[in-house]
């Protein structure tokens, strides 16, 4: 219930006072004259009805008890005069079919005559009940009153501020306008309720408008810019002289897209963020879109930031809020019916983004700044495509910057419309060098000589990367504060490596060497870490050193939020102790809960340690050390799960915070599983099974009281949204609150937990499987899709397949023996088997299996698998498949053709008659030994 709803109450009664006052003045005239014309009783009626319909609404909504318990009095004496009313006007009426006309009309007026005190009597009431809803109305709308009405009209101006929303709000001046007219009797009812509906209407719009916004925006949206360095203008302002560069003729004159590129740290997003600030960017920008309203933006990918830094979704979500903030009038047309709680996915963005660039009558022009494109964390074609579709349209060009990729290369390298950074940094860099060291007084105090010798020395080396001027300043400043002589500060230039890989090595060997090995196990937990941790993370890798089973045996209770913020100081230092300047902490929030992320000084700090230098930090940690990043982040995510702070598991928010700490800890749990042989069906030494066991049954196990302390009936992994499927009818995502904490470790691809809970025991692996309701558990294995708040890099770091063979295999073979054939009565009645191929239909028509060997080599692997174990040629005629559209597939030879070509789908359609043939001939039976299953994953290749 809207807390506005009131104003519809109100509304009603003003309308039943006008149209009362109007029947009493009819009622009147009718003594005077017989041919006056009575109102209709339906009419009244209706009027009354609608009063009852808002003041039920109203009644039952503890927001607006207040202005209801002032408006109730006035519903009863309408209900009242409403009888009264309704009696005269039966008597004055005259009855339909009467012969005697002149005889009934003298009726009528002699009992108006006689009525005349009554009627007087209910006019003034009615004239009463005037004054009363006005002066309620005015007191509804009064500013310094917390009404419901006011409360929400506040928070709607602070969102429309906060967005800064580029249309005027309105509620403010009607609600004034109708404060106004509500103390004047002069003003007719009726002009009133049009003010009053007006202000409904201008709320739904300014309310639709926000909601729409809120769903777009999150929480990192800025981070990123607020994070990078401002750039002097003496060291930037070349960027506009026409006669060096063509990017002031390119936004006066150009279209489509600007790119700069330059080499690591050589200050590319430095200069995108002042580019898109300066007033020389905007004036030119102004003379290209004319009449039209400029409006510019930008966008930062971070790749060792939160998903939404990084992700084509955090992109797209950032660029619609942009154009519709900025032209909010469009927002019916483009997104239509959307609340702020809910999520968009990429397909849903991208045909939004599609609709705003069809639409021919924006009064807009767009200029974005698009930074990091290299830092994308996915395919380097899929976000050229994104920006050459919105390069494209009239109204909209893009500043871009990337690190040289070839991609890019070809597609943005346009002389006119593309510039080299570092081959202009020289001066800039020069000046920098010079202003920031003459700022220090102690370095202005030396020899000018001296002076000028180390600032050309710097300038000369710095090769125009930014980063290496900021990290030799930042030395020679230390150095000088502590009064070191002239030779001393030449030294730290000559020796201070040009390279920054060479630069990142010598700050590690500077470490202290009681800290090595804390340093070596913190730089090998970030670099694997999904996304930034919390400070606090930190500390629990302290704990694990004197517990290694500390995050089991915590308990379930919300962490000490006051304790923990009073050790920032302390873990900060400690951090830097073990890392140098290498990781670095902000301030302000995590996105899941808690405060204070930790990120890396640069990218190139990340790419250095994960790319060249991982060797060197294990043998750090010593032969003997059994220390695993991915099992020590597993234990740090249940150790957050159990510390989230109370709320309720069953809200959006809560539960969000808990899949975001689940799913990251899974995707943990399938590296420990991959590096130690977890993926190949071996018996490796290596795997920590206890452990991950143990650990995982706790994460079920803290789920699950959460879901019972909000009386969630169903298992609390049925909580989690599932996957909606946009292109093709047929391929569905049902549970019916069936789903299990088995099943979501299937479709983590948690080979190894998944068999020690379904095989250690084998008559109570094949009673789970048998006893699984809704999706069977080969179901999960064979589409593995699930909805997470947060982008798992399963397949973005690495050609990882969305089907895990192993897994499909582990559920085939004895002692578990999954039937390909089963039916799933939640789809239907279609079989395992026949869900399959088309989930692997819907993925190669929307192109995801484009360029990826290993997703259609797993997809063959799992054919030639389910084949062997008996999957049917005749599946697309089992189950339910009628009003389906004609690109649902007709028979497994056409799916096995699409999907692999000619050649392929022969292999597979002679295997399975093979397979039936021997079937019918003996009886179909399979024996396998104890790692027959593996043996059957690791041999589909070979097949």
């Amino acid at each position: 219930m809207e807390p506005v709803t009131i104003v519809g109450l109100v509304s009603g009664i003003i309308t039943f006072i006008d149209f009362g006052i109007k029947v009493a003045q009819a009622a009147t005239l009718a003594r005077q004259a017989a041919h006056v014309v009575i109102p209709e009783l339906s009419e009244l009626e209706h009027i009354l009805d609608d009063i009852q319909r808002h003041n039920n609404q109203v009644s039952n909504d503890p927001s607006v008890s207040e202005q209801w318990k002032n408006l109730r009095p006035l519903v009863s004496e309408s209900e009242k005069l409403h009888e009264e009313l309704r009696a005269i006007l039966l008597k004055l009426k005259m009855p339909e079919g009467t012969r005697f006309k002149s005889l009934e009309a003298a009726r009528i007026m002699l009992t108006a005559q006689l009525k005349k005190g009554d009627i007087d009597k209910l006019r003034g009431r009615l004239e009463s009940l005037d004054s009363r809803i006005r002066r309620n109305v005015s007191t509804m709308l009064q500013v310094d009153q917390q009404s419901a009405v006011v409360k929400e009209l506040k928070s709607l101006r602070e969102m429309h501020q906060n967005y800064n929303i580029n249309t005027e709000f309105k509620l403010d001046q009607i609600r004034q306008d109708i404060h106004v007219m509500a103390t004047n009797k002069e003003v007719e009812l009726a002009a009133l309720k049009e003010r009053l509906e007006c202000l409904d209407a201008e709320r739904k719009v300014s309310k639709q408008q926000t909601e729409v916004l809120e769903s777009l925006f999150f929480q990192d949206l800025h981070r990123r810019f607020y994070r990078i360095p401002e750039s002097d203008k003496y060291t930037s302002e070349w960027l506009f002289n026409r006669g060096k560069t063509s990017f002031g003729d390119w936004l006066e004159f150009g279209r489509g897209i600007f790119w700069i590129t330059g080499k690591a740290g050589s200050g590319k997003s430095t200069l995108m963020k002042f580019a898109s600030q300066h007033a020389s960017t905007q004036s030119p920008l102004r003379r290209w879109a004319g009449p039209a309203k400029l409006c510019t933006a930008s966008y930062y990918f971070w790749n060792q930031g939160f998903n939404l830094q990084k992700s084509r979704v955090g992109l797209l979500r950032t660029l619609i809020f942009e154009i519709l903030r900025s032209s909010p009038s469009i927002i019916p047309q483009v997104a239509k019916g959307r609340s702020r709680f809910d999520s968009w996915e990429r397909a849903e963005l991208e045909s939004t983004l599609r609709l705003i660039a069809e639409q021919d009558q924006l009064p807009m022009r767009f200029c974005f700044f698009i930074d990091g494109l290299d830092e994308y964390d996915g395919m380097e074609e899929d976000v050229v495509e994104v920006l050459t579709f919105l390069a494209a349209t009239a109204h909209i060009k893009l500043c871009v910057s990337t690190r040289p990729r070839s991609v890019f290369d070809r597609v943005f390298n346009l002389p006119a419309n593309a510039l080299v950074l570092h081959n202009y940094t020289m001066d800039g860099i020069r000046s920098h060098i010079s202003k920031t060291l003459l700022e220090n007084d102690m370095f202005d105090k030396l020899e000018p000589e001296s002076r000028e010798g180390i600032i050309k020395k710097i300038a000369q080396q710095a090769q125009g990367v930014w980063l290496w001027v900021y990290l030799v300043i930042r030395d020679i400043r230390l150095a000088v504060n502590r009064n070191e002589p002239v030779e001393k500060l030449e030294q730290i230039v000559s020796n201070l490596p040009v390279d920054l890989e060479a630069y990142f090595e010598r700050s590690i060997q500077r470490i202290h060497p009681s800290f090595r090995r804390e340093m070596a196990e913190t730089f090998l937990i970030t670099i694997e870490e999904v996304q930034p941790l919390p400070l606090f993370a930190f500390e629990l890798l302290e704990t694990e050193r004197r517990d290694p089973d500390y995050a089991i045996r915590a308990p379930v209770e919300p962490l000490n939020s006051g304790t923990i913020r009073s050790s920032r100081v302390i873990w900060a230092d400690r951090v830097q102790n073990r890392c140098g300047d290498l990781l670095d902490v902000s301030d302000g929030a995590h996105p899941t809960f808690l405060w204070h992320p930790v990120d890396f000084l640069h990218r190139t700090v990340r790419d250095f340690l994960r790319d060249s230098y991982s060797d060197q930090l294990k043998r750090e940690l010593g032969s003997a050390s059994d220390f695993d990043a991915p099992l020590s982040l597993c234990k740090v995510m249940l150790r957050l799960l159990k510390g989230l702070p109370k709320g309720r598991f069953s809200e959006e928010e809560s539960f969000n915070r808990v899949v975001r700490l689940v799913d990251e800890l899974l995707y943990y749990a399938h590296e420990v599983e991959k590096r130690s042989g977890g993926n190949d069906g071996g018996s490796s030494n290596s795997y920590p099974k206890s452990t991950m066991v143990a650990l995982l049954d706790e994460v079920d196990r803290v789920n699950s009281r959460y879901a019972k302390y909000a009386r969630v009936s169903s298992h609390w992994t049925n909580v989690r949204d599932l996957p909606r499927s946009r292109f093709l009818s047929w391929d569905e995502y049902h549970e019916r609150g069936r789903c299990d904490f088995i099943a979501l470790a299937i479709q983590a691809r948690l080979t190894r937990y998944v068999g020690a809970k379904l095989t250690s025991s084998p008559d109570e692996g094949r009673t789970l499987m048998g006893r699984k309701q809704g999706r069977p558990y080969l179901g999960y294995a064979l589409r593995p899709l699930r909805v997470t708040p947060v982008k798992m890099p399963y397949h973005s770091v690495r050609d990882d397949a969305p089907v895990d063979v192993v897994m499909v295999a582990l559920l085939l073979s004895p002692p578990l023996s999954a039937d390909p054939n089963q039916q799933v009565y939640v789809n239907d009645g279609r079989t395992v088997w026949a869900l399959f191929l088309v989930s692997c239909l819907q993925m190669n028509r929307r192109g995801e299996a484009a360029g990826s060997e290993a997703v259609k080599e797993a997809w063959l692997g799992a054919c030639k698998l389910l084949i062997r174990h008996g999957a049917r040629e005749d599946c697309f005629r089992v189950g339910n498949w009628d009003n389906f559209d004609e690109s649902r597939p007709r028979s497994v030879h056409e799916v096995f053709g699409e999907l692999f070509g000619a050649e392929q789908a022969g292999v597979l359609s002679r295997m399975m008659e093979e397979e039936a043939q021997a079937r019918r001939g003996t009886g179909w039976f399979s024996s396998w030994g104890p790692f027959g299953w593996a043996a059957q994953g690791l041999a589909w290749k070979a097949a």
